[in-house]
């Protein structure tokens, strides 16, 4: 397929009424979706008020760049983080979260921040796996019995299911454990708690 068939058949791809594209969550590569689907899953979704509740106004959702921006200056000013971190972190992306990814959303750079510091962790957990390879490697098929039946599974709306105050409380035993403390453990829970907390969806 040449380069020119293939802007062609984007293109076409893009205007295509049913379907919607966007970015996959983790740099996973682009999700394509039924946009029937996509519209009932986000009714869905926010329709649940254990997890979701409506705000009655605007205000919230356009301050939370000023709010991170405040705080992320807090952080420069206490010597937590330099110059060049500081512009990085603060963004001026407008506020807004689709249900499949949060890229562009201003808890984006403070999400990647956190996922920075705490990510060490998640390999050290007994039950980790990184990909497909490594769990081959850890299973080591030649030891199967020839009965062995494998499965998968996922666990439904498994992030808003962890209490906000245990995960975190969570992240803050591990975060201590670090020997370089440059940006203290407290700050880092601040974020989490910030990134968990203020993710309006538009």
């Amino acid at each position: 397929m040449t380069h020119l068939t293939c802007n062609l058949a984007l293109r076409n791809l893009k205007q295509r009424q049913g379907i919607i594209i966007k970015p996959a969550d983790k740099d996973s590569g682009t999700a394509v979706i039924n946009k029937s689907w996509y519209i009932e899953e986000c009714n869905k979704q926010l329709n649940d008020t254990k997890f979701y509740q409506k705000l009655q106004d605007d205000d919230l959702t356009t301050n939370i760049p000023l709010r991170l921006k405040k705080y992320v200056n807090k952080m420069h000013r206490d010597e937590h983080i330099d110059k060049t971190e500081t512009l990085f972190i603060q963004s001026d992306s407008n506020p807004g979260s689709p249900i499949v990814s949060s890229k562009s959303y201003p808890t984006e750079r403070i999400s990647e921040v956190f996922d920075y510091h705490l990510q060490p962790f998640g390999s050290k957990i007994p039950s980790y796996v990184k990909d497909i390879n490594d769990f081959l490697n850890k299973i080591k098929l030649n030891d199967l019995h020839s009965s062995t039946l494998l499965a998968t599974l996922d666990v439904s709306s498994l992030y808003t299911n962890i209490p906000h105050n245990e995960g975190i409380d969570a992240c803050y035993h591990n975060l201590n454990m670090r020997p370089n403390k440059t940006i203290p453990s407290y700050t880092l829970c601040d974020l989490n708690h910030m990134i968990l907390t203020i993710n309006n969806l538009l």
